[in-house]
């Protein structure tokens, strides 16, 4: 009788730790579903993979002809709009801070699972790999995901290369020529388009093409560039203290990603 009155107690204490392990790893969950800004401003010309997230959220909670894709489009901010109204949120459309706010709320609160779509590879090196698509550069370690950042890209498709490239050259405050109207601007000044990294593909030499930061923080995550990639500097900072020159950059939008071998998965 004691060794069954043992027995139970361990198995009681089990099931208890056990509950609670799993409550830790639903919050931990949760906590993945919410929407990022990453900086961006969520407005009309944005495209971004959380723009997809957003367009998620709504396709569960319920609401009506929601769009696919990652560009922020008429509809979405229509939809945000309406979110807008049911919450006593300025009716806008513009899915800024307190909206994000409002809506990772809601996600929290019903238990929606929003996935994140993701690009996996056989290459198993450090590398780069930019989705015109959506405006996401993904630095990449052993096939898989490290981080996740919003750039802008060329104003047309043609502008920025579709290829299999590498990076050649990297520059501290590179000085910006003025390209063919501009006036030249001086490395480390504030107003230097090419922000105070510069990190070229080969493609062009090293000097035409490449992944930069930038003085107009609010052009990320639109198609404004000449052809470059364009970060917040605080992200290409990072990113030009990790990554050395040889690393492979992969860039094109969706499908020609796919013809490269990339696989886009969903994560939750």
């Amino acid at each position: 009788m004691k060794k069954r009155i043992q027995f139970l107690m361990i198995f009681v204490f089990l099931l208890v730790f056990s509950m609670g392990q799993t409550r830790t790893s639903f919050a931990d969950e949760v906590k993945l579903r919410k929407i990022e800004s990453r900086g961006l401003s969520f407005t009309p010309g944005k495209a971004s993979d959380q723009i997809r997230l957003l367009k998620d959220y709504f396709r569960q909670a319920g609401y009506e002809n929601v769009p696919w894709g990652y560009d922020y489009d008429n509809r979405t901010k229509e939809l945000v709009r309406e979110f807008q109204r049911k919450n006593n949120l300025k009716a806008d459309g513009l899915a800024g801070r307190q909206t994000i706010a409002a809506i990772n709320a809601d996600i929290e609160r019903k238990s929606l699972a929003l996935a994140l779509r993701v690009p996996y590879t056989e290459e198993k090196s450090e590398m780069l790999i930019i989705n015109k698509s959506s405006n996401t550069l993904y630095h990449m370690k052993n096939g898989e995901v490290h981080r996740i950042y919003p750039v802008a890209t060329g104003k047309t498709p043609r502008l920025t290369p579709e290829r299999k490239d590498k990076l050649v050259v990297k520059h501290k405050n590179p000085a910006w020529g003025g390209g063919s109207k501009g006036t030249p601007v001086a490395g480390g000044l504030p107003n230097n388009p090419l922000g105070t990294r510069w990190m070229g593909i080969s493609y062009g030499g090293g000097g035409q093409y490449g992944i930069h930061g930038n003085s107009n923080p609010k052009s990320i995550g639109t198609y404004a560039s000449l052809g470059c990639i364009r970060m917040f500097n605080p992200d290409v900072e990072n990113l030009y203290r990790l990554l050395p020159i040889g690393t492979p950059v992969w860039i094109g939008d969706e499908d020609n990603l796919m013809k490269y071998g990339v696989t886009f998965k969903y994560k939750f």
